[in-house]
């Protein structure tokens, strides 16, 4: 018999959750994309990795250069949103908890609110908003994402991050000669340095991740 949590027409587990998940924890133009860097192929999520949400300024130009449809992005997050407060009314109607909803509602408002300080002209009023909203988040649930926030300016430039990703990502399985030279070859020879760079460009939040981000480029 089939377990009511995977039929397609649970009206809680259903249309709605699978509508959140696309439209709020996915970037979907960016998830589409098929993008390699080296051996791995970069994670179809955005701005989730492992246990945390990160947000940052980098993180900001990152998602510039990859998405094009800045106010489609927007909508699909706001429908997520909306499409969890819709699971929580549903849960109601039927008489079913709604245990575990809430966090989710509270999830992707902070995933909301970060894609619109990625794609929205940055206020302080932006920042101000993510601000609130981690301390509430922290506040209310134990067992949780950590938020990591960090709005201080990179000192990488727009045309950086695009010469970046010609050199460094492919979009296809199979390697390019650039990337046996440059990807393979020169950059663990490189390492120390890029290893400084990380300390002193990236965010303190990607750098503490499980898997530091340096260890990508050994």
């Amino acid at each position: 018999m089939t377990r009511p949590a995977r039929r397609r027409d649970d009206p809680i587990r259903g249309g709605p959750v699978l509508q959140a998940i696309l439209n709020t924890l996915y970037l979907r133009e960016f998830a589409r994309r098929k993008i390699f860097f080296r051996r791995l192929r970069m994670p179809p999520v955005f701005c989730t990795v492992w246990d945390r949400i990160l947000v940052s300024h980098a993180i900001r130009r990152y998602a510039r250069l990859f998405v094009q449809d800045w106010e489609t992005s927007l909508r699909e997050a706001e429908h997520g949103v909306n499409a969890v407060r819709h699971m929580i009314e549903l849960a109601r109607i039927h008489g079913i908890p709604d245990q575990g909803l809430e966090l989710e509602l509270d999830t992707f408002t902070i995933l909301l609110a970060a894609r619109k300080y990625f794609f929205e002209p940055f206020t302080p009023d932006r920042a101000r908003e993510l601000e609130r909203l981690k301390e509430a988040y922290a506040t209310k649930y134990k067992q949780r994402y950590r938020v990591r926030l960090d709005f201080k300016r990179t000192r990488l430039k727009k045309h950086h991050f695009r010469l970046l990703h010609l050199l460094l990502f492919r979009e296809r399985r199979g390697y390019r000669l650039i990337d046996h030279v440059l990807a393979l070859r020169l950059l663990p020879l490189a390492y120390p340095v890029i290893a400084f760079a990380i300390r002193r460009l990236m965010p303190k939040s990607l750098r503490e991740q499980a898997m530091g981000a340096d260890v990508l480029f050994r």
